[in-house]
């Protein structure tokens, strides 16, 4: 039985375990933006963890890093004509 959020439900998340949730969140959420204090939150990853996945995601050309420094879907953000600045634009993006 899982309790609070389905991503709090996992816990001590390998970088590759991490990848894959992280993308399959990013996929059924495409206007998703996450820092990474929240990725790390979310999913009961140490820091070292949530930065290492998310460099691999930002690499692989999945997500991006924003100005304000959350990672979102490359190509959701690639369309857009201006960074997100704000915690408005992300609730409208989502």
């Amino acid at each position: 039985m899982t309790t609070g959020p389905f991503l709090a439900s996992h816990t001590g998340m390998s970088v590759v375990r991490l990848i894959h949730r992280l993308r399959d969140e990013f996929t059924a959420m495409p206007g998703l933006c996450l820092t990474e204090p929240q990725v790390q939150r979310l999913c009961t990853a140490d820091a070292s963890t949530a930065a290492s996945a998310l460099r691999a995601l930002v690499s692989a050309g999945f997500l991006t890093v924003m100005a304000d420094g959350a990672y979102a879907r490359t190509d959701i953000m690639r369309g857009r004509t201006r960074p997100l600045k704000d915690s408005s634009d992300r609730a409208a993006v989502a």
